[in-house]
């Protein structure tokens, strides 16, 4: 029998009349230094965050203050999602309320009991749409367990039938 060679660096693999290169998905030269340089990058950026932490705190949490401040609008806003926004907008303001009330002097007698009854309601809204999203997504998992066997059943035997 006669060896048959094969130049697999050339080699193109037709699906359907589309050619694929096999070129295309294999690493660049450099690209490997890349992601090591990314990697060594965000380790000892963590490294100088935990830093600056633990050295100066008081500006730590004003620059972080101002971070959870500023970007989820930016963000919101880059998206073109205006009721995220505006909903957002409605919670500082709210908070800020809450906060104006809390640095009064003199505090007020039934001060301390809205802010915890601003924040436990804040708690309870948050645990019930947790638990919604959650349930959510165990009836999409188990439809998609149960349904999926039947579905492919008769997909089965539809094939079978042609």
């Amino acid at each position: 029998m006669d060896e048959v060679e094969y130049d697999l660096p050339n080699l193109n693999i037709t699906n359907t009349g589309t050619a694929v290169d096999l070129n295309e998905f294999q690493i660049q030269e450099g690209e490997d230094l890349f992601a090591l340089a990314i990697l060594a990058f965000l380790f000892i950026s963590q490294i100088a965050v935990l830093g600056w932490k633990k050295y100066h705190p008081k500006s730590f949490q004003s620059v972080t203050l101002i971070g959870l401040w500023i970007i989820p609008p930016v963000i919101g806003i880059f998206f073109k999602n205006f009721l995220y926004v505006t909903v957002w907008s409605l919670f500082v303001c709210a908070n800020f309320v809450i906060y104006r009330k809390s640095t009064e002097k003199p505090l007020k007698p039934e001060t301390p009991r809205t802010i915890y009854r601003w924040f436990a309601i804040i708690h309870k809204c948050k645990k019930n749409i947790y638990i919604i999203k959650y349930i959510i997504i165990i009836i999409i998992y188990l439809t998609t367990i149960l349904i999926m066997p039947i579905f492919l059943f008769f997909m089965f035997f539809i094939t079978i039938n042609y």
